[in-house]
């Protein structure tokens, strides 16, 4: 009598759901790739949720359909073409990139006989992926069995699927005639508003199929770099219902809470709960931000993952952007004002800026700059700043040719001229004469020039006034990004009597015309003001 046959296991029933890319490359961190340092170093690396997400985001698959000789063929492929992942420090971002770069390498990812790239702004930062990313390697058999790694060249190969990867810095001669099949940029945030190396990445696509790029950074400290303006392009897609084939995973701390309140600091630091996580480090942070005005925009940027600047070596950048106020023209037309002219000729801008008193105490902030038009995308680089983006917004006038064309100036003032009452335009010397005998050919007259000395004892009662009336929040400056900009790049020089003056950072070069002429138009309304004032007292 023939055995009857037992009944399958219930599990053996269910169909087998295949896993998705995401959760192969999952799988393959956890199996093979051990923390390449630290109280953990040598352990199989345990990804925390938040990490699990970033990749499910980075590697999330689409069907697709293509025509071949009028045929269509379905096929997969990513669904982001750009993934921008934006963390605070001290949340494992470099070693998360390194993982993902050996799974293109010899794991689930991998595409035979493709180039794979890390990029950074500088060497220093391209050469901590590749070192993650070898330590990894000698401290994983099956992963030191399969690739091989080159110091010298900060190169790593799998010779079983030709596959290769490189680590590249902005400062290296870059071939456009690169195939990158995966592009993982590194604090991309360093980047300022332009990068060679980005372009060449990013046109270089076109050469592969189904290509990955993923950028991993805190965010950029201003508006105006690379990363700022991908990830508000990002954004405004998303509000406009456009679907632009970018991730987006932003970790920051939220707007209600006081990054400097280290009892919630447990409630946005995504990694607080990890064991590689060290606390105590960002704790002691905290508290020196919270100590000292000069460490606090470091921690606001860098471990709140906000945009954050320190501003005129005065206040803190929260606080300049607290007079962020703005006003309408038609109140202030006819109002009594003042003016700062801060003049040049080639190379940095030209600023006149305009302060308007209004009966709430506060002062309305004009701001009017002007810059050659000759050579600007090279001096857009050489600043890191998109000055034809300002153009096309209205801050920013560009002069046709190699130097400021004074007639446009005076035009320009000659108009606020007839908005406004202007009682005086305070001046730095340096080519007024040249500003004077243009208004002479053109026999026009200027409303009174009066000369505003550079050095500490005339420019230092200014930066006191400017610096009171920020901190009261008495300024209304329209988040003009030019003069925040200007304002960014001051460096307050002090004498040995305690005077202060506005300068240039030697290091940096940037500019600060509009910082300059600011101070001198508030402090010329501040010194009149205190002038009628005091012969007031005098009549009983």
């Amino acid at each position: 009598m023939p055995r009857a046959k037992s009944a399958a296991p219930p599990s053996a029933l269910k169909p087998t759901i295949p896993l998705s890319l995401a959760d192969r490359v999952i799988g393959f961190i956890e199996r093979y790739c051990v923390y390449p340092e630290g109280r953990l170093v040598g352990r199989p690396i345990v990804l925390p949720e938040f990490h699990k997400e970033i990749i499910r985001g980075i590697y999330e698959e689409v069907e697709d359909v293509e025509y071949l000789a009028g045929e269509p063929h379905t096929y997969t492929r990513f669904k982001h073409r750009l993934s921008i992942v934006s963390l605070p420090r001290k949340q494992a971002k470099s070693g998360l990139m390194a993982s993902l770069l050996l799974a293109h390498l010899c794991g689930p990812c991998v595409v035979k006989n493709s180039q794979l790239y890390s990029c950074a702004f500088s060497r220093a930062q391209a050469a901590i992926l590749f070192r993650y990313a070898s330590k990894m390697v000698q401290q994983s058999a099956p992963l030191a069995e399969r690739i091989r790694i080159r110091m010298h060249d900060k190169e790593l190969l799998c010779p079983r699927h030709g596959t290769l990867y490189k680590a590249l810095s902005k400062d290296a001669k870059v071939s456009f005639g690169l195939s990158p099949q995966v592009c993982f940029f590194d604090e991309l945030g360093q980047a300022g508003a332009h990068m060679d190396l980005w372009d060449a990445m990013d046109t270089a696509k076109g050469a592969v199929f189904n290509p990955v790029t993923v950028v991993i950074s805190t965010q950029a400290p201003d508006d105006t770099s690379l990363l700022s303006v991908l990830i508000d392009d990002h954004l405004q897609n998303v509000r406009d219902g456009v679907e632009d084939g970018v991730f987006l995973y932003l970790v920051s701390c939220p707007d209600e809470i006081d990054p400097l309140d280290e009892a919630r600091l447990c409630e946005w630091v995504p990694a607080w709960r990890e064991a590689w996580c060290n606390t105590h480090e960002i704790i002691e942070m905290c508290k020196r931000a919270a100590r000292l005005p000069s460490e606090r925009a470091r921690f606001l940027n860098l471990i709140a993952n906000r945009r954050v600047r320190s501003v005129a070596g005065l206040f803190t950048p929260d606080i300049w952007d607290a007079c962020n106020g703005t006003f309408e023209m038609s109140d202030i037309e006819g109002r009594p004002a003042w003016g700062g002219l801060d003049l040049s000729q080639t190379t940095d801008l030209t600023a006149f800026v305009l302060v308007v008193p209004v009966d709430d105490g506060t002062c309305c902030v004009l701001c009017r700059f002007f810059l050659p038009e000759y050579n600007i995308d090279q001096r857009s680089k050489d600043d890191k700043i998109d000055y034809r983006l300002w153009a096309d917004q209205g801050h920013l006038t560009l002069v046709p040719g190699k130097i400021v064309d004074y007639e446009v100036v005076i035009r320009e003032i000659l108009e606020d001229a007839e908005r406004f009452d202007i009682r005086e335009i305070a001046y730095d010397r340096y080519r007024i004469k040249t500003l004077r005998n243009e208004a002479e050919k053109l026999g026009v007259e200027l409303p009174p020039l009066v000369e505003f000395g550079q050095g500490f004892v005339s420019m230092s009662p200014a930066v006191q006034e400017i610096e009171n009336a920020v901190l009261r929040e008495q300024l209304r400056h329209a988040a003009n990004p030019v003069l925040r900009w200007n304002m960014s790049n001051v460096v307050i020089k002090v004498d040995p009597a305690g005077n202060r003056k506005p300068v240039k950072d030697e290091k940096r070069h940037r500019r600060i015309d509009g910082a300059v002429a600011l101070m001198m138009a508030y402090g010329q309304w501040r010194k009149t003001s205190a002038a009628v004032a005091d012969v007031s007292s005098w009549i009983g």
